[in-house]
């Protein structure tokens, strides 16, 4: 999920022309998600919804699985995050023009 996540925010800034945005210091890579979001969520040419109020919410879920190593996201965390994660994913999915 947070790769997902990750990707459609990359694709998204890449469709939209602004990719260098969020590109790291050498120019061929890009920034950690932390950075990525934090952009995002101020970025007027992406205008995200209010949905960008729950980016940090699925970043955390996703590294304290990738990054923790007694943590594994269980059902009820992916419950309590599926509905905004599913809006998330429309509208990301509609920035980096994924959809028809």
């Amino acid at each position: 999920m947070r790769r997902l996540f990750e990707v459609l925010l990359v694709l998204s800034y890449q469709n939209n022309g602004i990719d260098d945005q969020i590109k790291d210091s050498t120019g061929k890579g890009y920034i950690m998600l932390d950075g990525i979001v934090k952009n995002a969520k101020n970025n007027q040419i992406l205008k995200i919804s209010r949905i960008k109020s729950e980016f940090d919410t699925f970043r955390m879920v996703g590294n304290f699985s990738a990054h923790n190593i007694t943590y594994t996201a269980g059902k009820k965390d992916i419950d309590d995050i599926k509905l905004n994660y599913r809006v998330m994913l429309e509208e990301l999915y509609s920035k980096a023009g994924l959809t028809t």
